[in-house]
């Protein structure tokens, strides 16, 4: 084996430990489901990625992705509805703008946003830093 060849198996298997890893570098986007596993419009999921887990949202065709815990009380935000721009929690209702993550009632109130793009039958998800 060439050191070529050596150095790209080495960074092969960097990359394959960082995609198992809770600590994933979060400039990189990583594939957390396929287009086919997404919620049907108005509808939310949970998945995990890089130690966190993320509400995914389906705002009639638009995915969003932010952080699963509502400030509020701690509700699981992926088993909340979406309702027009709206992820609403389950548990008090305190609903946020999927785009920003705002709280609608108090703007200050906010859901960190990731960003997510789909490649071919990939749905993938760059963390926000914490």
């Amino acid at each position: 084996m060439g050191a070529s060849e050596s150095a790209n198996q080495r960074n092969l298997q960097t990359r394959c430990w960082l995609a198992d890893s809770p600590w994933l570098p979060m400039s990189e986007f990583q594939r957390i489901m396929s287009v086919s596993e997404l919620p049907l419009p108005g509808g939310a999921c949970e998945v995990a990625c890089g130690g966190r887990v993320l509400c995914i949202a389906n705002s009639g065709g638009v995915i969003s992705a932010m952080d699963n815990v509502c400030p509020h009380r701690g509700g699981p935000l992926g088993k909340g509805m979406v309702e027009g721009c709206k992820l609403v929690c389950p548990v008090h209702a305190w609903a946020f703008d999927v785009e920003t993550g705002a709280a609608m009632h108090s703007p200050r109130s906010k859901v960190q946003i990731h960003q997510v793009k789909i490649e071919g039958e990939d749905v993938l998800v760059k963390l926000s830093p914490e």
